[in-house]
């Protein structure tokens, strides 16, 4: 017998059948985990964006608004900025905008907030309610707003 030096084309063939399979059953899970790592990132986003709100009343003695508009959500100062009303809950000429972001297609924004939307006067909201995120996939988050001004994610 000769002495023989690689592979077979039997030992080739088995090789990707088992590779084939293997990635079959890794490919989805892989795409799932970046999409829950996306839904993550939105709640950390709208987390981040609350607690700077927060911090800016706070610091400045001014209203910020948070107000949801459809799939996007918008943080301001409502001090009136150039020549509007101050604490009027529309953004005017010349108000800061803290975060404008609107979410992905697959991603809905709810709230328990009338008129979808609140605002923290220095600090403190003006009463408790309820973000709630949730996504195509069955992601749901709650970001639970209190009374005092403290804002966390809720156990789901």
């Amino acid at each position: 017998m000769k002495n023989q030096k690689g592979f077979s084309l039997y030992e080739c063939m088995t090789c990707m059948v088992v590779l084939s399979v293997l990635t079959t059953l890794v490919v989805p899970s892989v795409r799932c985990m970046q999409h829950r790592a996306a839904f993550r990132n939105e709640v950390f986003q709208l987390v981040r964006g609350l607690q700077e709100g927060k911090v800016i009343a706070i610091k400045r003695n001014c209203p910020v608004v948070f107000r949801i508009d459809g799939n996007r959500y918008t943080i301001f100062v409502d001090d009136g900025g150039d020549n509007g009303r101050a604490g009027d809950w529309n953004r005017q000429q010349g108000e800061e905008i803290i975060m404008r972001r609107s979410l992905p297609v697959n991603v809905d924004l709810a709230t328990t907030f009338t008129r979808k939307r609140t605002r923290f006067n220095n600090g403190i909201g003006n009463k408790a309610g309820r973000v709630i995120i949730s996504d195509a996939l069955g992601g749901r988050k709650e970001i639970i707003l209190s009374i005092s001004g403290r804002i966390r994610v809720g156990k789901s």
